[in-house]
């Protein structure tokens, strides 16, 4: 294959189709742990970058090394560590040798050591981790001697990170001047970009606070940890999104170091306080807050905490709101308390048979699957505790979608009987094939001779469901074409899809007949956009159904300036035609007369600009 081919064959790896139940449905804890993850990555397109790899080094080898670096980061999510270290090291592998020859390709070259490290940690080698976040230190450090505004920040990270390794491996004298190197560097930018460089900032000195401690050098650790705290409060007011997690450590940090109870109280207090702009955040920090107010004695105060955070109720940030609330459970559990003002999930044991029910029907990857789970666990699904349950860990989990997902299918076995909701999922189920298999056509005419085999699910209603929730261009051209292909021959609907005149033409007669749904239909099968003055015409009768009328009187006056005087005398003829077949295009007949016209005599105020606007071509 010629490299510009192969190029193109590498963008075009993966078709979108109309998507089934998601690979990848996050697994809730508590219960399962030890069963393996499913993969959520799709190995194939890097097995095919490394063929064209292979053929084509020059122009792939790069790509590919890069791309078996982002595989491992995939691997390693879904809990693939041997698959995870493999691809890292082969990555590793392809470059090592390019950057012998281009030291272009030694930033790269560090980034994807650093990962290597990372994962040879993860497997347990401590040693070879060490050995290659130790390269990652000596290249960035001659690559920052060159160009320190580029490279210091990076040595940086690549110090902090080999602190980690040196912990692991006892050196705690070594960690501590690594770490410590890492600070000052960072220090240096933090004035000119704190944007930039004050949260690595701050999570180096909760790092370098933890070393100092080893070192025994604790009132310099409760001094970078009360650093740590401040910047962390600043950051995470203004983003706790993306700072909470490290605002808590940094808290945590402190409160290890602190031997002054009132003290360390009252930053956990000014930090619930920093926060009362950010209820969902505010709420995790008031349950830690909570957990050491009970530690010291004072649960009434406690109790205070946890019900004011138990509260909140934002569903905006699910994945912060299911923080707070398992913090809530779990300063509830660790202290003993109870308060009747507290809300039924934060107090109740963690429902597990009705957690496994849902990791089990989030892991049913088909309706075949989920069939099966539907029969095997008919009895417990029907279990008179179990809509309890699931709304516990609905209130636990929120955000979870498969939890909605597995109450909506029970209420609606409640309402239908499961043999019909059954025989509904399997026409789903075989509609969703059958759509794939149509949308994953090669070219049209394959697409149409699919079309005209007349016993396949796409001719289905829940097919035209699935295009129509499915929200996507692709999707809605093949929905414009089913619908079409119920009301004239698919020659003719492909004809529609291919060829712009027939389109267009198509387009006027449904004008002419007043069938808006038609005229929709047929832009949206058209493979492509119309252009020119047919383009404004169909936009100003789309404005005029949705009761637009001052964008369609725009468009009119644009028609009337720049079209041509046979084109405009035929498009006056077609909305008068509008206007006679339905009372609701009245305006229609104003339109008319607007295009019929010159346009010189328009009165621009009326929504019109006087001597601009793009040309209209035929």
């Amino acid at each position: 294959m010629p490299p510009v081919e192969a190029q193109q064959a590498a963008r075009t790896l993966v078709r979108d189709a109309v998507g089934g139940r998601p690979d990848d449905s996050p697994r809730l804890p508590g219960v399962g742990a030890s069963r393996p993850k499913r993969r959520a990555y799709w190995p194939w397109p890097w097995n095919y970058l490394r063929h064209l790899a292979r053929a084509h080094p020059a122009v792939y080898a790069v790509a590919h090394a890069t791309a078996l670096s982002n595989l491992s980061v995939d691997q390693r999510t879904v809990g693939d560590h041997s698959a995870a270290l493999a691809s890292s090291a082969e990555a590793v592998d392809i470059l090592r040798p390019l950057a012998e020859d281009d030291p272009a390709h030694l930033p790269l070259l560090a980034i994807t050591l650093n990962n290597l490290s990372t994962r040879q940690s993860r497997a347990g080698d401590v040693q070879a981790a060490l050995a290659s976040v130790t390269e990652v230190v000596e290249m960035r450090r001659e690559l920052a001697e060159t160009n320190p505004t580029a490279f210091l920040p990076a040595l940086a990270t690549a110090l902090n990170n080999r602190t980690y390794r040196l912990t692991e491996t006892g050196d705690r004298q070594g960690a501590l001047v690594c770490v410590d190197e890492a600070v000052t560097i960072l220090r240096t930018f933090v004035d000119a970009h704190p944007a930039a460089y004050l949260p690595r900032l701050a999570s180096f000195l909760t790092h370098l606070s933890q070393c100092q401690e080893d070192d025994g050098q604790g009132r310099a650790a409760a001094s970078s940890a009360t650093e740590a705290v401040r910047l962390f409060r600043r950051l995470t007011r203004a983003n706790p999104r993306a700072h909470l997690s490290d605002f808590v450590t940094a808290l945590n940090r402190f409160t290890a170091l602190r031997h002054d109870t009132q003290a360390t109280l009252d930053v956990w207090a000014d930090a619930v306080t920093a926060l009362g702009a950010n209820p969902v955040p505010q709420a995790e920090l008031r349950a830690r807050y909570a957990g050491q107010l009970a530690e010291h004695g004072a649960l009434d105060k406690a109790l205070e905490q946890l019900v004011h955070a138990a509260l909140v109720d934002d569903m905006e940030e699910p994945h912060l709101l299911r923080r707070a609330r398992q913090a809530i459970r779990t300063t509830v559990a660790e202290h003993g308390l109870d308060d009747d003002r507290l809300p039924d999930w934060a107090t109740s044991p963690l429902p597990d048979a009705a957690i496994e029910l849902v990791n089990e029907w989030a892991a049913a990857s088909d309706w075949h699957h989920a069939e099966a789970f539907l029969r095997a666990h008919g009895e417990q699904l029907m279990a008179p505790g179990l809509r309890h349950d699931l709304q516990v860990t609905a209130a636990i989990f929120p955000g979870h979608a498969e939890i909605g997902n597995l109450t909506g299918l029970l209420d609606a076995i409640d309402s239908h009987g499961i043999e019909q909701i059954l025989a509904g999922g399997r026409r789903t189920h075989d509609a969703r094939l059958a759509l794939r298999s149509w949308l994953g056509t090669d070219d049209w005419q394959t697409s149409k001779d699919f079309l005209d085999e007349p016993e396949i699910a796409v001719h289905s209603p829940e097919a035209k469901g699935l295009l129509r929730h499915a929200r996507s261009q692709v999707a809605d051209q093949h929905l414009a074409i089913l619908e079409l292909s119920e009301v004239m021959p698919t020659d003719e609907v492909y004809a529609i899809v291919v060829d712009q005149g027939t389109a267009v033409e198509q387009a006027y007669q449904a004008i002419e007949r007043a069938d808006i749904q038609a005229l929709r239909r047929i832009l949206a099968a058209h493979d492509g956009p119309v252009s020119g003055a047919p383009a404004a015409l169909f936009e100003a009768v789309n404005h005029l159904a949705d009761g637009d009328t001052e964008a369609a009187r725009r468009l009119a006056v644009l028609l009337a300036r720049n079209g041509a005087f046979n084109q405009r005398t035929a498009y006056a003829i077609l909305l008068r035609a509008l206007a006679s077949h339905d009372p609701d295009f009245l305006f229609a007949e104003e339109l008319a007369d607007i295009v019929a016209s010159d346009g010189t005599a328009l009165d621009p105020a009326r929504g019109t600009d006087e001597g601009h606007g793009e040309r209209v071509t035929q």
